[in-house]
């Protein structure tokens, strides 16, 4: 049994209590401090004081979406048992397209692109970081291999801070990675926070595509088409895999951030230069 507490408002702790159905061996807690786990809702205001607490106290701590990429960094640099898994890889779509994408009928992956999405309201160098983390997490869930011989462009396209960016890479294996990231939707078409995203997997033997808007999305394969729902059930899954053991692992998240570094540095490089 493992006690589940969520650092937000009441409505995230309410809406995590009434999905206790989907958390088998699982109680939710109010409070921090009796807690073996904390997990840290996405829209949750000042984060910082509950994850050193929630450290000190000897829980565990998953960020569903680190705000905050230098913490992460921090964090994972004092060995910390902490996880941001990131969100689209946990979605019930992401779920479902790894599981395809686990099937050997597909072949030797080729190519991948994937476009994400936000709205211009939430632009700013804050958030672009966070669209980014949850894109180059999805690459690695889908890929497991680092990101080399890397190429980024891009810059304030739509703000005044840095809100977009267009990558080319190429994976240890061999893979070519094309990544599309910006905060540009017009709030009217997205709710605030929500983010789309559409992903090409192509394989030897077959192609796989998912795509999202706010809160629904499509999932294309071998079997057909199923619309699937993604966004808050991605904390669930991530609780669930943290207690099953099967965390994302240190190692991978600093893959990951060293990925996102290698990008923002390559965009502030370009940017200075004027492109």
């Amino acid at each position: 049994m493992t006690a589940v507490a969520i650092a937000a408002g009441p409505e995230w702790s309410g809406w995590l209590a009434g999905e206790a159905a989907l958390l088998p061996g699982i109680t939710i807690v109010e409070s921090a401090a009796d807690a073996d786990l904390l997990a840290i809702a996405p829209d949750a205001a000042a984060p910082e004081d509950w994850i050193s607490d929630a450290l000190a106290a000897g829980a565990a701590v998953i960020l569903t979406a680190p705000a905050d990429l230098a913490e992460l960094a921090n964090l994972m640099a004092a060995d910390a048992p902490v996880d941001a898994p990131g969100r689209l890889g946990h979605s019930e779509a992401g779920r479902h397209l790894l599981d395809q994408l686990s099937d050997p009928g597909v072949g030797a992956i080729h190519s991948l692109y994937l476009s994400v999405r936000t709205a211009t309201e939430d632009a700013g160098s804050r958030s672009f970081e966070a669209l980014l983390w949850d894109a180059v997490c999805l690459i690695d869930d889908c890929l497991d291999s680092t990101l080399a011989e890397m190429h980024v462009d891009g810059g304030a396209m739509f703000g005044q801070e840095t809100d977009s960016a267009v990558g080319i890479a190429r994976t240890a294996n061999g893979t070519v990675v094309t990544i599309d990231v910006a905060c540009c939707l017009p709030p009217a078409l997205c709710n605030a926070g929500a983010t789309e995203a559409e992903i090409e997997i192509m394989g030897a033997e077959a192609t796989l595509r998912a795509a999202t808007h706010a809160r629904r999305s499509t999932v294309w394969d071998q079997s057909g088409v199923a619309a699937q729902y993604w966004g808050d059930d991605a904390m669930l899954s991530m609780i669930n895999a943290w207690t099953a053991g099967r965390a994302t692992g240190q190692d991978r998240i600093r893959r990951r951030l060293e990925n996102v570094q290698s990008i923002l540095n390559d965009l502030r490089t370009d940017w200075t230069q004027g492109g």
